[in-house]
């Protein structure tokens, strides 16, 4: 569970900075191209992810599996984060970001059905009402944290600023 906690905060905090970041960091979200192209080129590899998961997973393992694509998503976000003024950079790590996460994304399910397997095989019944319950509270709360955490980062740095440019504040 702490891991979809993490997955569905970290992709709420991606979903809420993207409009942000397009239209003040690049400056061109109006223009409806910069916006498109960076969920559509960033987010793509999920889509043709399904055909390479199951391979993968017979090959390595679920666990070695999100293990890696933890990895590869963090160089990933790294790699974006080293240049935010650089479309391609960022592009090319948001891609990086996204063939990280597909095996989160698929594999994150399974693994919880096989925990919900177990349980019904130790106790001898199943409870997938409770979880799927408990997986929709955590989507929840991660989308107000991570709006309210999105929002306290930029208060935060226009205090920042405030104190480090007082020249440039208004009278």
């Amino acid at each position: 569970m702490l891991i979809m906690m993490i997955f569905q905060l970290y992709n709420n905090l991606q979903a809420t900075s993207i409009i942000y970041y397009s239209n003040w960091v690049l400056g061109t979200y109006n223009d409806g191209v910069t916006l498109t192209m960076l969920n559509v080129i960033g987010q793509g590899p999920l889509g043709t992810g399904a055909l390479v998961m199951l391979p993968l997973v017979k090959k390595l393992g679920k666990r070695n599996s999100m293990i890696g694509g933890f990895v590869i998503g963090i160089v990933g976000c790294v790699l974006a984060l080293t240049n935010v003024r650089s479309v391609g950079i960022v592009l090319v790590g948001l891609v990086l970001k996204s063939i990280g996460t597909i095996p989160i994304t698929y594999v994150l399910i399974g693994m919880l059905a096989d925990a919900l397997d177990h349980v019904e095989w130790i106790n001898g019944f199943r409870c997938d009402g409770f979880s799927t319950s408990i997986q929709s509270i955590i989507i929840t709360i991660m989308s107000g944290l991570s709006a309210g955490l999105f929002n306290l980062g930029l208060a935060l740095r226009d205090m920042w600023r405030r104190k480090a440019l007082p020249s440039r504040l208004p009278p």
